[in-house]
């Protein structure tokens, strides 16, 4: 009975030694040479160009696009799939944007639509440097929005 009780004293203090390891354990800092993995910022709504397509024939520039475009002859095209488009300077077909960055576009609605694309559609735009012009690439599965910005009921 001794021995057993010896035992369970023996077991209890090693017990209380090793939390008291994990504590010292966990308290302690690991040298900067263990970190290793870089990760990287992911890209914010405040850096990203977008434009937003609406089903009742808005096509939206995102802030930052429309600081860079509006008041600028601007053509738009897009490919046959209308997966992608393509905003260039232009003069033949060109379209002024407002500083808001909205215009009322319903041949691009029908465009769309005759693609099978589902509106509101979302085009991540990025600026091709070489050829200067700025490509959207549809994003397949947006969040989708239900109405546009101004058919929004304010409360």
């Amino acid at each position: 009975m001794i021995a057993l009780l010896r035992v369970m004293i023996i077991m209890h203090n090693v017990q209380n030694n090793q939390k008291e390891a994990d504590k010292m354990a966990a308290n302690s800092f690991l040298p900067l040479e263990q970190f290793t993995i870089i990760v990287e910022p992911p890209e914010t709504r405040k850096n990203a160009y977008y434009v937003n397509i609406y089903p009742d024939g808005k096509f939206n520039l995102n802030g930052k696009l429309a600081e860079k475009l509006s008041g600028k002859p601007i053509e738009i095209l897009f490919t046959k799939d209308a997966k992608n488009l393509c905003l260039r300077d232009g003069t033949d077909f060109a379209i002024q944007f407002p500083k808001n960055g909205s215009k009322k576009l319903q041949s691009v609605i029908e465009h769309l639509r005759h693609q099978r694309i589902r509106l509101p559609a979302k085009y991540s735009v990025r600026y091709n440097e070489d050829a200067m012009f700025w490509q959207g690439d549809l994003l397949e599965n947006p969040i989708q929005i239900q109405h546009s910005p101004s058919s929004k009921k304010k409360s």
